[in-house]
């Protein structure tokens, strides 16, 4: 029971945090929905409302989708092949629509030069978005000079719903329990092994330690009772 117990609390700290920025049905007073997620990693992205995981910035802004550049005082933020339940873009005009903000945002996978943490890509185009720290791609949006990633474009027609980094983003996040899983299994083998080898000499021998001293004897007696 004890053992189960230390399981349960070591598969806690396998659980990825979510961005603080990332809230259930809509966004706080004073904070700005960018855009909506199905769920907070490999996810599809809609306009603000359209699912349950809403992206929110932590100030009064303006967003806009666009099927033209983003002008005026607004910057690129996505591109989205279509309006709800979507794939995205680093790049201006690469789909259709454009996601535009007034604050500057910028997408790397380096250390993000903006003031606040928005959303992460699995990769720069045809992509589906996670919270902050779930993609290597980071979005983040602020203040400083807007610097954007970009890559070279596909058609439309090629997009496709990216099955092998799904299953490759799964088997990431699986790997570590099974692994620890497998590896408390056999620690409860080799112990049972310990404690059965010193319950075959209990007759003779009052505990472990007395067992250890007489080890050759105990060999012995574990061979005749095998017999």
């Amino acid at each position: 029971m004890k053992m189960l117990y230390i399981i349960f609390l070591m598969s806690l700290v396998l659980i990825p945090t979510i961005s603080a920025i990332t809230r259930e049905n809509g966004c706080e007073a004073g904070e700005t929905e960018m855009f909506s997620l199905y769920q907070t990693e490999n996810s599809h992205i809609a306009q603000p409302g359209y699912f349950n995981q809403s992206i929110c910035y932590p100030k009064i802004i303006t967003i806009n989708l666009t099927t033209g550049n983003c002008t005026g005082n607004q910057s690129f933020v996505l591109s989205q092949y279509k309006i709800n339940d979507s794939h995205v873009a680093s790049v201006e005009k690469f789909y259709d629509y454009n996601l535009c903000a007034s604050v500057q945002c910028t997408i790397t996978s380096g250390v993000c030069p903006r003031d606040y943490h928005i959303a992460s890509l699995n990769k720069l185009n045809n992509s589906h978005l996670g919270n902050y720290s779930h993609y290597s791609y980071k979005l983040c949006c602020g203040s400083v000079t807007r610097t954007t990633i970009g890559g070279e474009p596909t058609e439309p027609e090629e997009i496709i719903e990216d099955e092998e980094v799904e299953i490759e983003e799964i088997m990431k996040k699986i790997a570590p329990p099974i692994l620890l899983l497998i590896g408390v299994f056999f620690f409860i083998i080799l112990w049972r092994r310990r404690k059965r080898k010193c319950e075959y000499c209990r007759e003779t021998f009052r505990n472990y330690d007395e067992y250890t001293k007489h080890l050759g004897e105990c060999k012995e007696l574990q061979k005749i009772k095998l017999r």
